[in-house]
C-alpha cells in the first residue's frame, strides 16, 4: 500500500474516530445547540462585532492588557512595603554573616 493510504487510514481509524467518540459523548450538535455558554457566545459576538470588525482592532485588545513590562514592574501600593522590607533584611542579613566570619 501507499504511504498516502496508510496516512490516511491512521487519521480515519484513529484520530477522527477520537473525535467522533468525543464529540458523541458530549451529546453532539443538539448539546451544542442548547447550550447556554453557546448562546451567551452569539449574544456576545452580537453585541461587540462593531470593536473586533473595525480596524486596527488589536488596539482594543492591547488597551485592556496591564502596561507591565515586567512582574515587578506593576507592584501593587499594598505590596511594595513586603518588597522594600525584604530588601532590607537580606541586606541585614549580609552585613550580620560577613560581622561573623
Amino acid at each position: 500500500m501507499s504511504l498516502w493510504h496508510d496516512l490516511r487510514r491512521a487519521y480515519v481509524e484513529g484520530v477522527f474516530d477520537v473525535l467522533r467518540r468525543y464529540w458523541c459523548a458530549y451529546g453532539g450538535a443538539r448539546a451544542v445547540l442548547l447550550s447556554p455558554y453557546f448562546h451567551a457566545a452569539l449574544l456576545l459576538t452580537a453585541l461587540l462585532w462593531p470593536y473586533w470588525l473595525r480596524l486596527p482592532w488589536w488596539d482594543v485588545a492591547l488597551a485592556a492588557m496591564p502596561s507591565c513590562r515586567v512582574p515587578d514592574d506593576c507592584i501593587d501600593p499594598k505590596r511594595r512595603a513586603l518588597f522594600v522590607s525584604r530588601a532590607v533584611m537580606r541586606g541585614l542579613i549580609e552585613q550580620l554573616r560577613s560581622e561573623a566570619t
